[in-house]
């Protein structure tokens, strides 16, 4: 049997891997493979051939089934009229209500347009003029596109979270119609009357952050500095309902048959004892919203369970084995996501340690045993592990097991106007915010940790696996030997071959580019910034933090808009930086930096054999025509960044070199940039246009694109093509890769 399921898993898993969905009429070749295998061939590997092609087909066919109703590329910014309800609960941020809402009636402005069959649309609507309800009916006049993502290195692939969750079509709402009448009973509603509950009950606002978390899901309350605490001590798990919260439910129901059973002196019932656990467990889950990750542990914790039931002894990596198969079938896609990773190799590591002999220290020892095993992953997701985390974690999971299903006792019993168990949960809350603010202040208790390269990751790997089997001392002490090399951050050889490379990033309608030349790092502008943020958290710092930037050498600030200088302050939040040049001043919590450099024509510096040069700046009508001019090159490839500088501004640049190697298009491919003289002046070979997928301004412009290829230059769109890499080495020459074509998936 589990050879069966190992297959039907591994067609599961090719069918998300591929880069393309397989076509309708091969799956109906694969029904067909499968049919007639099953007639006339019952020999072992054409019956384990069968089971993989099911689960090809499952997956295929899961896919083609949420790819059919998403919002089609052709109807990007199109209008509707929509009348809906809200699902979920709200989130509001700075004059910005962001929601979900299912369509119940969908009608185009244009007549002409083909009626999609969207399940679920993500919306924003800003400076609102009314509150939106959970579970309430609304009438709104809305502009649409398909959910797209900005795609960079290490950053979140919002398509795929997306397409997991439903999500057929992003937008924003042009005209609020009508409201309509509210279901207090739906799921939304009952969620936000309990969050409501929640806030008149406790008074403290992390306690009433930490309730909602864990009862209903809503973490808008939790502050940054809250989940940093929670990072560095390694409980981000205990504020996030996971397989963990659901078990303390499944528990409290399991003692609960146990203790009435214990009253009436009646024989526990084994199927009550399976039954009940799983009642409290799916009502928990639906209080939580029922979201993917609650979802995915809400099915691991029905197959064990319901696996168990049964009379006979079913071995616990069946069980395991079971719950794969149920969680990959009903969301194939959660092979890519985190969650699933460290969730099911956590229970696999138990299952394990479950068989050694713990006779002192159980619990601790589990902790670290746990730590140890899980490091490989740790690393590999997030490039860096919490070293206090199993020492925490044996204080707050036992403490959270009590906070958990004590929260729902005092909410419920404050309905009767019994208040005698505030006390008891503001002091454990208290107490588990105590603990993770001592925990998290040391700096040496976060430690980055290094897997770049595949040497030192299989050797954590081999580490783990030695400290978590029954060796000798020795043994264990050649393990941790295997673990070390990932806690040393090694020193990039310095290349003194003139070799530098650039990330164009791809951030919208905005612009960042980081530059590279051996262990320096220069990055021109941060990305834009919005009400509620920036894109900076999401899409640039998490490649800076996976190549191990700490401090940046160099910032230039092209200019002073936000779609430019929009991520400074996040970038100060977790960036030291040692130079700043910039074509205005620059003020640092009101005051003006006093180290700030600014970018004149001719400044020049070289790294390495590299050269950086500004061949204009600071001077000009408006900020568009100072921005910062950057040009960087070696003896065999040149890139030029000119900001958001216009035509009349580009006849003054001096061509430096020609043809150029790679140009970043100025102000994003506006119609008024990149002029026929720019073009014959500086002979571009490549030119990338950062702005943003299907952005009200046009870029580029269809203009900018048709003088671009009349002089048949290579063209790139962050927008279309993702996070733009530029590598510019004596090996290779001058080369382009654009991250959606070297990782094409079927999603997006």
């Amino acid at each position: 049997m589990r050879s069966r399921m190992i297959f039907y898993l591994a067609g599961i898993a090719l069918s998300v891997l591929l880069p393309e969905l397989l076509p309708l009429l091969v799956l109906v070749f694969l029904c067909l493979a499968g049919f007639f295998l099953y007639l006339f061939c019952r020999t072992t590997f054409p019956n384990l051939a069968i089971f993989f092609l099911l689960g090809l087909l499952l997956g295929s066919l899961w896919g083609h089934w949420q790819i059919s109703h998403r919002l089609a590329d052709e109807q990007a910014r199109s209008d509707w009229y929509v009348e809906g309800l809200i699902t979920g609960i709200p989130s509001i941020k700075k004059d910005v209500i962001r929601f979900n809402l299912e369509p119940q009636i969908i009608t185009p402005h244009n007549d002409a347009e083909p009626v999609p069959r969207l399940r679920t649309l993500r919306l924003s609507w800003y400076e609102p003029k009314s509150t939106l309800l959970p579970g309430q009916t609304v009438k709104l006049d809305v502009r649409l596109k398909p959910p797209h993502s900005m795609l960079n290195p290490k950053g979140m692939d919002y398509e795929r979270w997306a397409l997991i969750r439903g999500i057929d079509a992003t937008g924003y709402v042009r005209r609020f119609i009508e409201a309509g009448s509210v279901d207090q009973w739906s799921i939304s509603g009952v969620r936000n009357w309990v969050n409501q509950l929640i806030q008149t009950t406790y008074s403290d606002e992390r306690n009433q952050a930490l309730s909602m978390a864990i009862i209903t899901g809503s973490r808008t309350l939790l502050s940054d500095q809250d989940w940093d605490n929670l990072k560095r001590t390694g409980t981000t798990h205990l504020a996030v309902i996971s397989g963990l919260h659901i078990g303390f439910i499944a528990l409290l129901g399991w003692w609960v048959v146990k203790g009435i059973s214990w009253v009436f002196r009646v024989k526990e019932n084994r199927l009550a004892l399976c039954l009940f656990p799983l009642f409290l467990a799916a009502l928990y889950m639906l209080l939580a919203g029922a979201q993917v990750p609650v979802q995915r542990a809400f099915i691991m914790l029905l197959v064990l369970l319901l696996s168990g039931y049964k009379l006979v002894v079913i071995d616990p990596w069946d069980r395991w084995l079971l719950a794969l198969v149920a969680v990959l079938s009903f969301s194939p896609l959660a092979l890519y996501e985190t969650g699933f990773w460290l969730s099911f190799a956590a229970v696999a590591l138990l299952i394990h340690l479950a068989r050694m002999d713990f006779s002192k220290w159980k619990l601790f020892k589990l902790q670290w045993l746990l730590l140890l095993g899980m490091l490989p992953l740790y690393s590999v997701f997030f490039a860096s592990v919490s070293l206090v985390a199993p020492l925490v974690n044996l204080v707050l999971i036992p403490l959270m097991s009590l906070v958990v299903p004590l929260v729902f006792i005092d909410l419920f019993l404050g309905q009767l106007s019994l208040s005698f168990l505030h006390p008891v949960v503001d002091l454990l809350l208290d107490l588990f915010w105590w603990v993770v603010d001592v925990a998290a202040q040391p700096e040496w208790v976060y430690q980055a940790t290094e897997y770049s390269k595949g040497v030192i990751l299989g050797f954590s790997i081999l580490g783990g696996i030695i400290l978590i089997l029954p060796f000798n001392a020795v043994s264990k002490a050649v393990g941790l030997c295997c673990l070390l090399p990932m806690f040393v951050q090694e020193r990039p050889q310095v290349n003194e071959d003139q070799e530098f490379s650039a990330w164009i990033y791809d951030v919208g309608q905005g612009l960042s580019v980081l530059i590279k030349v051996n262990e320096y790092y220069l990055l021109y502008d941060t990305g834009p910034g919005y009400r509620n943020g920036s894109t900076f958290p999401r899409q640039i710092l998490p490649h800076l933090n996976s190549l191990g930037v700490e401090q940046l050498n160099a910032l230039v600030l092209s200019h002073n808009d936000t779609d430019h200088v929009g991520g400074l302050d996040d970038l100060q939040k977790n960036l030291k930086t040692q130079q700043f040049y910039s074509s205005y001043p620059l003020k640092n919590k009101g005051a003006l930096l006093s180290d700030i450099t600014r970018c004149e024509e001719g400044m020049s510096w070289d790294i390495d054999g590299v050269s950086f040069r500004f061949l204009l700046g600071t001077e000009g009508k408006n900020d568009n025509e100072k921005s910062c001019v950057l040009l960087v090159n070696n003896h065999d490839c040149s890139l030029l960044i000119p900001g958001d500088i216009g035509a009349s501004t580009e006849s003054r640049l001096i061509p430096q070199r020609a043809p150029l190697t790679w140009l970043v298009a100025a102000h994003h491919g506006s119609r008024y940039s990149t002029s026929n003289f720019f073009l014959r002046q500086w002979q571009p070979e490549n030119i990338v246009y950062s702005a943003g997928y299907a952005n009200h301004f046009g870029h580029p412009h269809p203009d900018v694109i048709a003088r671009a290829n009349a002089r048949s230059v290579v063209q790139y769109q962050t927008a279309k093509q993702g996070a733009v890499m530029l590598e510019a080495s004596k090996a290779n020459g001058c080369t382009v890769n654009t991250i959606r074509e070297d990782n094409k998936r079927f999603w997006r």
